[in-house]
């Protein structure tokens, strides 16, 4: 079972608001990680490694690192204007 696209937008929009709780986000997690080892599973070991392996001399080919540089650089940047006036005000004491 995969999740459809507006069920994940919804969780992250739950998750972004602290509106989930803990438990039910393991239990999102666990199935999403049930779902990737599905998704990456060949039937075999010999498979399995082959595919690796074939991932890897892609991954070395690439002349860049990130895909999409622009989105990863928005994301890693991404702090609330709360949090930065919440530190500035601890650093004042």
């Amino acid at each position: 079972m995969t999740l459809p696209d507006w069920a994940l937008q919804l969780g992250y929009e739950g998750l972004d608001r602290g509106l989930i709780p803990d438990f039910i986000v393991r239990i999102a997690i666990r199935a999403l990680l049930r779902q990737q080892l599905r998704e990456i599973d060949h039937g075999s070991l010999e498979a399995n490694n082959a595919a690796k392996m074939a991932w890897i001399k892609s991954v070395k080919q690439r002349t860049c690192i990130a895909d999409v540089p622009e989105k990863s650089n928005e994301q890693h940047y991404e702090v609330s204007h709360s949090l930065m006036t919440y530190y500035n005000a601890l650093e004042a004491f």
